[in-house]
């Protein structure tokens, strides 16, 4: 990944903590394409999807998620070609209660765009 798109998939994290503390996510979605992909692995969001479906589906996760708060500790952070990960512990809380879990997010870059992400959750209980 060039450091270009390697800054702005930082800053797509950066964004993403942000709006887990604030319930801010217009920065984050600032960020995003219309064709996108966004991959859930449970729950009423499950699915891996693609284009403007993609991104009505991210759209739903993340109205769903602003009510929630949460705070994140990185563990490491990858970069590919294309794909981002950052591999956090993530503690919070939600309409269902207190959660702690690991989880990998992933950023899809491509010229000054996210367009795409996905979640891998360790503790499945913590989401759905």
């Amino acid at each position: 990944m060039n450091p270009v798109a390697r800054e702005l998939a930082n800053v797509a994290y950066t964004h993403l903590c942000h709006a887990g503390v604030t319930g801010d996510w217009i920065p984050l979605l600032s960020l995003t394409s219309e064709d996108f992909e966004f991959l859930f692995p449970a729950g009423p969001h499950r699915g891996h999807f693609f284009g403007r479906e993609g991104k009505q589906k991210f759209l739903e996760w993340v109205a769903k998620r602003q009510q929630s708060r949460s705070s994140k500790t990185l563990e490491s952070a990858l970069c590919g070609e294309r794909w981002a990960v950052f591999c956090v512990d993530s503690v919070g809380q939600d309409p269902q209660g207190r959660f702690q879990t690991h989880v990998a997010l992933f950023f899809k870059v491509e010229g000054q765009q996210i367009t795409g992400c996905r979640e891998y959750i360790g503790d499945m209980l913590a989401w759905v």
